[in-house]
């Protein structure tokens, strides 16, 4: 629980950050800027860690993947801050999990129950009253 709290608050000035870079410069710009953050914490962990970086084709390939698809969802969450209610857009993508929930759902077979899927359209309620 802790973890996820400390996540909950990073993942929260994450979201609020770049709405305040969005008043001083374009989204490309931050974008650029954010990688270098990226890469400093990235080189911090991988200076400080005790384990050797591993290697696995599969592992590899969809954690470029997941980088890319990261960076380009970043790219248009700041587009969108740049333009649109900070409310708004943040409620709004941090939906995303609907999108992994059916990806999961299609690909790796996990199955919901009714309560799920109720939550399911709880989640895209709230995505329509937030959008309208």
């Amino acid at each position: 629980l802790l973890y996820a709290l400390i996540t909950m608050l990073f993942y929260g000035l994450w979201a609020f950050f770049p709405k305040m870079a969005s008043l001083h410069l374009p989204a490309r710009e931050i974008l650029i800027y954010q990688i270098i953050g990226i890469l400093v914490v990235g080189s911090i962990v991988l200076i400080t860690s005790k384990d050797k970086l591993q290697f696995n084709a599969p592992g590899l390939i969809f954690a470029i993947l997941g980088g890319a698809a990261g960076l380009i969802g970043t790219l248009f969450f700041l587009k969108s801050l740049a333009i649109g209610k900070t409310y708004v857009v943040v409620t709004l993508t941090a939906l995303y999990p609907l999108i992994t929930i059916f990806l999961a759902f299609i690909f790796l077979r996990e199955s919901l129950s009714f309560k799920n899927a109720v939550g399911i359209v709880f989640a895209l309620t709230a995505m329509y009253l937030f959008a309208t």
